[in-house]
């Protein structure tokens, strides 16, 4: 008996071995696969004038990475640079801004720190996929590489961590994901160490951002004390919510409490701007799951509920809430389809674990990623119509960075110019903005749409003076109306506005504005303080 164990005991490691390293090699797959997809998103990136992020927020993300990276251990709690020249308390917090300053540190002295703010996010993507391969793997999860795949590949995901997007939203989506694997390990099997990981994870989110992990932490939280009732009071689970509430507090005691930052500016102008936001628009949830996740995206809850109720599979309660309400409020914002993915994501093994022929279970899910793949090919190998916009778009912030490296070599420091475009111009120039891309800049923004659409000289001469501007930068007139308009909260009235004479006439611009230089897309006025007085 003692020979015939021995082989076996070895087939049987030997068995172990080759699991554990094709479960490695498939990690290393989905990582290639997310490279390959974030490569693709490089092109639109890396121009041969430099990094150009994926949007406005990332330039004022950088701005203060810029500011710590010459002032070590700064906690930038104000803007300056926006809303000038009364400055914004801002909503984004020192985590992100150190992920990108220390990036760029273990880069190298001699790499820009732009390198360092274009691949944090992929970085982070990356590390959630390891994260959750050794998670699935652990736990021995049925169709975990479902969950694997679509962390890879779904669009949405790989926009949160999208190269050229140094955003706070990547960190979240990885804390986040982290405190929910953390969450379903509790519920098999606790101890301190996960208890820790959970509220490590958890912290550090509330630490990002008190608005989304506070609601999905809130939902985390009531599901498990209806499904545990009493034993959700367990010593491991206090553990872990008395380390995320330590973090919480820390973060608190260095950069203050949150603020709305709308206290200054009336809820209807806040509205009216938020009109412009495309991650404040409604989406619908259905077609948004579909391409994000697959066709089977819409049987999700179903599977769950029966993987809940009928094999008593209770993480299932809470992968269906999750997915449910993340739905709902992607009806509402878009910005909430990242954590509907990422719910889809960490809740697609456990619904197809209803299927008991693994081969027929992978086939449905392959076969449901078709809408996923179009989206993919839609988004990284635009066509037609598409992809002249994408194209125009890029000579536009080549332009852009053009006529801020001339405002940087001019003496005087305020910048009016579109919200949209005015972060960039801060970063590129080193100078302040009156607008900017936060809802806590929207009083400068409102100024800077009041400037453009006055057709009245004594008017636009206050708002220059109030707001200390040196420079005015302007753009294509109608778009620039259009959206002043509309931020106002007004109709469009006849054509004689400052915006229409500034960009189309400027021979016929007030003499208190000096053009000083100007190409296809931008136009660059100079403001002689003397002459508003």
């Amino acid at each position: 008996m003692q020979y015939l164990v021995g082989p076996d005991s070895g087939s049987h490691k030997m068995l172990g071995v080759i699991q554990k390293l094709a479960s490695l090699a498939g990690i290393v797959v989905c990582l290639g696969i997310f490279g390959f997809l974030q490569a693709q998103k490089a092109r639109f990136i890396f121009l041969p004038d430099g990094v150009h992020f994926v949007d406005a927020d990332c330039y004022s993300r950088m701005t203060r990475a810029r500011i710590i990276s010459k002032q070590p251990g700064t906690l930038v709690t104000r803007h300056a640079f926006e809303n000038y020249p009364y400055g914004v308390r801002p909503h984004t917090t020192a985590p992100m801004d150190y992920l990108i300053v220390g990036f760029g540190r273990l880069l190298g002295p001699g790499v820009d720190l732009d390198i360092a703010g274009a691949w944090i996010s992929p970085l982070l993507g990356a590390f959630l996929i390891i994260m959750a391969g050794l998670w699935a793997e652990a736990k021995t999860i049925p169709y975990r590489w479902s969950m694997m795949v679509l962390l890879s590949t779904s669009p949405v995901i790989l926009h949160g961590f999208a190269v050229g997007r140094p955003d706070h939203q990547s960190l979240i989506l990885l804390s986040i994901a982290s405190g929910l694997m953390a969450e379903a390990v509790l519920w098999t099997s606790r101890s301190s160490a996960t208890s820790l990981w959970w509220g490590l994870s958890w912290g550090c989110a509330l630490w990002v951002s008190w608005f989304e992990p506070l609601l999905i932490l809130a939902l985390v939280l009531i599901v498990r004390v209806f499904v545990w009732r009493s034993q959700s009071l367990a010593k491991t689970w206090i553990l872990s919510l008395a380390m995320a509430a330590m973090i919480a507090l820390v973060a608190i005691l260095l950069e203050g409490l949150p603020s709305a930052g709308l206290e200054r500016n009336p809820m209807s102008s806040f509205l009216q701007w938020a009109g412009r936001i495309g991650e404040l628009q409604a989406f619908n949830p259905v077609s948004a799951s579909i391409a994000w996740v697959g066709w089977l995206s819409l049987l999700l809850p179903f599977g769950l509920a029966w993987m809940a109720y009928k094999r008593d599979e209770t993480i299932c309660w809470l992968w269906l809430v999750l997915l449910l309400s993340m739905g709902a409020l992607t009806g509402w914002h878009a910005r909430w389809g990242y954590f509907l993915a990422v719910s889809g994501a960490l809740a697609m093994p456990f619904a197809l674990a209803l299927v008991r022929q693994r081969w027929l279970g992978y086939a449905l899910f392959i076969a449901s990623l078709w809408p996923v793949a179009l989206t993919l090919d839609n988004e990284l190998f635009p066509h037609g119509k598409t992809a002249r916009s994408v194209i125009d778009n890029l000579h536009e912030t080549q332009q852009l960075r053009r006529a801020a490296e001339a405002i940087k070599s001019l003496n005087g420091d305020g910048i009016l110019a579109p919200w949209w475009l005015t972060p960039q111009l801060v970063y590129w120039s080193g100078k302040n903005g009156v607008a900017g891309s936060s809802h806590e800049s929207l009083a400068g923004t409102l100024d800077t749409a009041r400037f453009f659409a006055s057709q009245n000289e004594e008017e636009a001469k206050s708002i220059l003076r109030m707001r200390d501007a040196d420079f005015v930068v302007v753009c294509d007139a109608d778009r620039l109306l259009d959206n002043s308009y509309t931020v106002l909260g007004q109709t469009s009235e006849p054509s004689n506005q400052l915006a229409v004479t500034l960009f189309r006439t400027p021979s016929r611009s007030p003499n208190y504005l000096q053009l000083v230089s100007q190409n296809p897309y931008f136009k660059i006025y100079q403001v002689d303080k003397e002459l508003l007085k």
